[in-house]
């Protein structure tokens, strides 16, 4: 397994400026119905079942800037990232600079003149655009002549063109997953369409074992409705 040096968290930008608008979507956009626990807890358990099945997938964690690849459910190996510009919270429209987060699978992969490779997800899912609907509906996405800018697309991982702004952990994306150019073709040789890739907020650390990873997001929302 590779140990690497992760920059400290204060040189990992959280803007203060967005913290209010990303505390007030958690909470009328992703807050589930009392008694909706029970549901969160069932697709969870499935999706963990789905995933020890899958000879390969990717799990990004955005707070701690790492992304693991998983054999089988197994960690086989971990790689520092760097994110949106505006990394703090779910992707909700075309501009906003966030990282989306959420199940995904990659949609296609090709070699790119600029960053090496591109891995594309298949954002925006069905889930991505019922949160959108919802952010429009109450005002979280800007108009531009009375129309809502739109839900964005093109996202995914890929290389980095700048090995500074890499190597210090200097989130530049306009929402992608960027990595060191050696590691991103590491992952591309085995990836393929429907490889899953799971997009977390993601403060706990990378777990050796998938479920334990899904196990501990699931406490700590448990706790967080508690």
């Amino acid at each position: 397994m590779i140990h690497m040096h992760r920059p400290s968290r204060k040189d990992r930008p959280y803007p203060a400026a967005t913290a209010g608008l990303t505390a007030a979507a958690a909470v009328l956009l992703f807050a589930l119905p009392v008694g909706a626990d029970h549901h969160r807890s069932a697709a969870d358990e499935r999706m963990a079942n789905d995933l020890i099945r899958e000879p390969i997938s990717l799990v990004v964690l955005k707070q701690r800037r790492e992304l693991g690849v998983y054999q089988f459910g197994r960690l086989k190996n971990r790689y520092p990232i760097v994110l949106g510009r505006n990394p703090v919270g779910h992707k909700l429209y075309e501009g906003d600079m966030r990282t989306p987060e959420g199940f995904y699978r990659v949609a296609n992969k090709r070699d790119h003149a600029r960053w090496r490779h591109f891995i594309a997800i298949d954002y925006p899912n069905s889930a991505d655009r019922r949160t959108y609907r919802r952010a429009v509906g109450r005002g979280f996405v800007p108009k531009i002549d009375g129309t809502p800018l739109g839900i964005g697309s093109g996202l995914g991982i890929h290389g980095n063109h700048d090995f500074v702004e890499q190597n210090t952990g200097v989130d530049w994306t306009k929402g992608c997953v960027a990595m060191d150019n050696d590691d991103l073709h590491k992952i591309y040789s085995i990836v393929e369409r429907g490889t899953p890739v799971l997009i977390l907020e993601g403060e706990e650390p990378i777990a050796d074992d998938i479920r334990a990873m899904i196990d501990s997001r699931r406490a700590v929302s448990t706790a967080d409705t508690q």
